[in-house]
């Protein structure tokens, strides 16, 4: 028997008649230490002339012995085998869940931002796109960068809007995006408010949907960038160590503008946020 890595077990096979039928099994113990496939078609081979036995050692005037295997190799046999498949169920496991390489993604607010705001919005009809916006996500789907969007939902909370009504928003959203060749990869919202359904994590500031989403999408979230017209949409970069960049509109006030300047960035439009946002992740890598 050998016991290198890679080698094989030689095993009596059970029923067997006569000398010389052997078959070859994988030799397990090493094979699930390596890592490699443990398990495969056994095929039967024979075994070279000088580990035969001769004549004289054979029993009945040399004729082969019918004798079966002693039950001690017949149970060593089946447990080589039965370890072989677990080894190779093993393998089959990591090799469908392959490690994935970190990517930055750009984390945007909704309303105000991607789309007007006009206060609990449930009508699909009258989801607008604020300008520009469309050619700003071509430029991070260019570099392949997920879009996804992080917002806070509070009418659903308050009663003001339903789950099927803030799902069709949800999909025009994404239908005019896409006549311009654009769209959103992913959204996460906070149903919750504070004074109706308690307090929450996920609602922003908060990061547990920021959390969530770099789990499900594997993103290096140092590497992204926070964008948002308000306080609360920029305010996570500086927990994760990206880049938050203030896009200020008409309902934002004026000391979120003045502390955002002060502890991350402001910009004009959408596309020069996202564009800084690029320049920034370059600047990490470089």
């Amino acid at each position: 028997m050998r016991t290198a890595q890679g080698a094989w077990h030689r095993l009596r096979c059970r029923g067997d008649r006569g000398h010389g039928r052997w078959w070859r099994i994988p030799c397990v113990a090493n094979s699930l230490v390596s890592g490699a496939i443990a398990w495969g078609p056994s095929r039967r081979i024979r075994p070279t002339p000088s580990r035969r036995p001769h004549t004289s050692d054979r029993p009945h005037g040399g004729r082969p012995s019918t004798a079966r295997p002693q039950k001690r190799d017949r149970i060593r046999g089946r447990a080589a085998v039965q370890l072989g498949r677990a080894g190779a169920e093993q393998v089959s496991e990591s090799q469908s869940s392959p490690l994935r390489t970190l990517r930055p993604a750009l984390f945007l607010d909704r309303d105000g931002t991607i789309i007007r705001d006009t206060g609990y919005l449930r009508d699909p009809n009258a989801v607008e796109l604020m300008s520009g916006v469309a050619t700003a996500l071509r430029l991070a789907q260019q570099l392949h960068w997920p879009v996804i969007v992080i917002t806070n939902q509070s009418g659903l909370a308050r009663g003001l809007i339903k789950p099927a009504e803030y799902d069709a928003v949800r999909k025009r959203t994404g239908a005019l995006l896409a006549e311009f060749g654009a769209r959103i990869d992913a959204e996460y919202f906070c149903p919750h408010h504070p004074d109706f359904s308690g307090p929450c994590d996920c609602r922003k500031p908060g990061i547990a949907l920021y959390e969530q989403a770099i789990r499900d999408h594997a993103i290096d979230a140092a590497r992204s960038g926070f964008i948002g017209d308000r306080w609360r949409d920029v305010a996570p970069a500086l927990h994760f160590g990206g880049r938050g960049i203030l896009v200020p509109g008409p309902g934002t006030p004026l000391d979120e503008i003045n502390r955002a300047q002060a502890e991350c960035r402001v910009a004009p439009t959408l596309q020069a946020a996202i564009e800084a946002a690029i320049e920034a992740a370059i600047g990490r890598v470089a």
